[in-house]
This record gives C-alpha cells, structure tokens and sequence, in this order.
C-alpha cells in the first residue's frame, strides 16, 4: 500500500526513475528472505511468492504506464476526459519539439503543464473507482497460468540481480525452480565487461583468442543457465541490471556452438511483460501491415547550438537502408518512406496502430542524459527538427505491435534499477509497444 501511494504522488519521471531504484531495493530483500526459507525448507508454496516479488521488482514505469492504459481502455470515463488529457500530452510534446535546445526555457514550459496533468489524472483516480483500481492492481500473473502458457519447449529464465546474489526463477511447463547464484554485482559487471571487451577485439585467426572466448563464455552460461538444458528450443531470458550487456546468443553451448544457431532467444523484463502485453493492446487488428522509413543524410544541416562533433558520420547517406526498407515493403505489402520522405513529421503522423513500424538510419545515444537519445530523420520541415528524443516518445501513446530499430546505438541504455535500461527501446515500450527489435 505505502508503494501505491508513492506511486500515486510521483510527479514526472524523474521521480519515478527515483522511486523505482527504492522499490526494486525492497523487493530484492524479499526474495532474499523468501528464497532463503525455500531453500531451508524446500516449501514449493514459497515459489509463488517469489516469482511475484521478482516480478514486482522490474519493469515498474513502464507497467505503470500500460497497466493506465488498461484501466483507461476498461473504465468508462469519459471521452471529454480522455481528450483533456491528450490535449496536455500532446502540448507536453509541442513544447518539448520547440525548446528542447533551450533547457532553462524547456523547464519553466513543460513543468506547469506536467503539474497539470498530474492533477488531471488524481481527478480521474478519484471520480472513477474502476481505473484507479485497475491502474494500481498488484495481481500478477501467478506461476501455474505462466506455465500453462507456454509450450513444451520453452524455457523461462526470470532474473533478479542483488548486490551479492543473483536469484533466477526458472520454468518450463512442467517444472518450477528456484537458483540463488553466489556472485556479486560487482563482479557481474566485470564478467560482462570482459566478454563485451572479447566480443570487440575479435580475431578468428587467433588460437588463444577463442580459448579466452570459451572460457569465459563457460563461466557466463554456467552462472546464467545452472542445470538448465541449453538444448531447449527457446528461451524467454527476464533480465535485470548488468545482464542486459550480455549477448546470451554468443555465449557457446553444446560442441562449442554459439546458442543462437540452436536455440531461439527473446528477452524482457519481466514475466508480466512477457505475458501479459496482449492486455495492454488497445487493438489487434491494424490498419497498417507494415510501415518503413529509410531516412536520407545528405547535405543534412545540423542546428548551431549544439555541438555536432559526433554527428561527423551522418552527413552521407547509408548505402542500403532504402533497399532494405523497399524489400520488406515489398513482402509485407506495406508503405514505405524513402529519403526526403523519411521525416520525423511523417513518422509521428503515420506509425499509430501500425502491426510492424521499422526505421533504417542514424540513432545516437546521450550518455549524460538518456532522455535525450535519439533517432535522426531526415532534414527538418516546419513543424519538426528531424530529431526523435527519447523524452518525446515517452508522452506518447503508440498502439503498435512491434518497432525494428535498424540503427546503431539503439540497444545503449542507462541501467536504471527497478526499470531496467533507459534510452530508445524502453521509451517505445513505455509508449505502449510491447516488442522492440535493436
């Protein structure tokens, strides 16, 4: 209950980001004592409980945001309501399109019209019972029903990273287990590093580079997979903190082959991502199949106050992003953009209730600030700069069923605990998609 009234009085995400670090704390101490009895006890009824807090832990914004979704969609308030608050959203967004150079001018617009919102949706939370209770629902989906759901070769991996533990729930459809692997944060991220660092100085030539390659990744999939059969023909990975730097598909499996040639991976989160994302769709039937932007970087002029040293690549254009658009388009009978057409205008005004939404081009990440990541269109128009930050996809409300991001640096993120890794991809997913491709 104190978790739902924090929830309740954030103001903005900010505080949000804030709040999640705080939650996921009190949750990883709860698997801690919960798994600690399991493993004295071997009570099976105490997996329930930790596959709940583990699930509790993740994700949190971005659920917040599609759990509101849901209770919108579910509540019968009404369409004046819902038009007010789209109203501020998308003033939110104009603001934020128009000064987001000038931060101090950006800060004195767009904290009033946050403040607004917020009172909106405490008037709503109020007058309507059924969304509140909807929005601020803590049922999860339990163990049994995830099981079911799954077919015979599938294997779920949910992982919970504390500062001296790893916790992993896993299950298939016939099976439930619960793994406490004695392994530091610390040491994670040096684990992770030191494949990363491995993965960048490939040399395939060099005997001693892949005896380093098996090596530490043996120790990666031993600490990641326990006993599971790493023969299963998919594997649904839930991962937290550091484990979002590891590439599972290039760790080595059986005779020394990499795991994406046996084996199907996806990943998330969180289990009531995984599935639950069906409920937070407000369609399955699109109006669009398919929708492609191959943006053109040609004689691209770049705004004077900022300082566009690491823009250098962008000023020529890819040389098969519109061809790999135009031959999706083709088998998906879909529309494409090409070129001039590739604009942040257009993009913004045609990828809602789109199946498929794919963008080939530049993306940059903000390591200072992962709000301000962004997909680079091409050249401006009179209402937009041709940027897409980060921040402005997140005060959007994009009913899509999934977003391929063919760009560099889209798959960078700010490991934020509780929510997971803040930058492109989870602002989409916090702007109601439920699958994104990096």
């Amino acid at each position: 209950e104190l978790i739902h009234l924090m929830l309740q009085e954030s103001r903005g995400l900010e505080d949000l980001f804030e709040l999640s670090a705080s939650i996921h704390d009190f949750y990883v101490s709860s698997v801690a004592i919960y798994g600690e009895l399991y493993n004295q006890t071997g009570d099976h009824s105490l997996l329930t409980a930790i596959f709940h807090f583990i699930q509790s832990s993740k994700g949190i914004i971005t659920r917040l945001a599609n759990k509101d979704r849901f209770a919108i969609k579910s509540s019968s308030i009404p369409d004046s309501l819902k038009e007010q608050e789209s109203k501020i959203l998308s003033d939110i967004n104009d603001v934020f399109t128009t000064y987001k150079y000038r931060s101090d001018s950006l800060n004195l617009l767009i904290g009033p019209l946050r403040e607004e919102h917020r009172k909106l949706i405490k008037l709503i939370e109020e007058q309507y019972p059924l969304y509140f209770m909807l929005k601020y629902d803590n049922n999860f989906i339990d163990i049994e029903l995830a099981q079911r759901k799954l077919d015979g070769e599938t294997i779920v991996l949910d992982f919970l990273v504390g500062e001296d533990v790893l916790h992993c729930i896993e299950f298939n459809r016939d099976r439930v287990n619960y793994r406490l692997v004695e392994i530091s944060k610390d040491s994670l991220r040096t684990l992770t590093s030191d494949f990363s660092d491995l993965l960048l100085k490939y040399n395939k030539h060099e005997p001693s580079y892949w005896d380093n390659y098996r090596a530490l990744s043996s120790t990666l999939a031993k600490t990641m997979f326990g006993t599971s059969d790493i023969r299963a023909n998919r594997f649904y990975i839930l991962i937290d903190g550091p484990l979002e730097k590891i590439p599972f598909g290039l760790l080595m499996g059986v005779e020394n082959r990499f795991l994406l040639e046996t084996t199907t991976m996806s990943y998330g989160y969180s289990s009531d991502q995984l599935f639950n994302h069906a409920n937070y769709l407000r369609s399955n039937s699109w109006d669009k199949e398919y929708l492609g932007f191959a943006p053109s970087y040609v004689n691209w002029l770049e705004p004077d106050s900022l300082n566009f040293d690491v823009f250098r690549s962008i000023e020529t254009k890819l040389e098969w992003n519109d061809n790999e658009v135009e031959q999706i388009g083709m088998v998906l009978k879909g529309q494409v953009f090409i070129d001039s057409s590739a604009t942040e205008t257009n993009f913004k005004n045609t990828i809602t209730n789109s199946r498929i939404v794919h963008v080939a081009g530049h993306a940059f990440f903000d390591s200072d600030n992962p709000l301000y990541s962004k997909l680079v269109f091409s050249k401006r128009d009179s209402l937009n700069d041709g940027y897409l930050f980060a921040n402005e996809l997140y005060d959007m409300d994009l009913n899509i069923g999934m977003v391929v991001l063919s760009a560099c640096n889209t798959g960078k993120a700010e490991l934020i605990k509780g929510e997971g890794g803040v930058g492109l991809a989870n602002a989409f997913m916090y702007a109601g998609v439920p699958s994104v491709v990096m």
